[in-house]
């Protein structure tokens, strides 16, 4: 497989990015589970933190 030349760099890649989509939605339910429903955003806050610039 090739790499895209026109990809700016640190792009990410679809495969990844469905499975950062999935954390995102997944990890919340869990922490609100095991916190009683008050740690279930920071989990897509820190996702979103560190993924926001890509």
């Amino acid at each position: 497989m090739t790499d895209n030349p026109y990809a700016r760099p640190g792009a990410v890649s679809p495969s990844e990015e469905r499975t950062m989509g999935m954390l995102a939605h997944a990890i919340p339910r869990v922490a609100m589970v095991v916190s009683a429903g008050v740690l279930g955003f920071v989990a897509s806050l820190g996702l979103y933190l560190i993924y926001k610039d890509r």
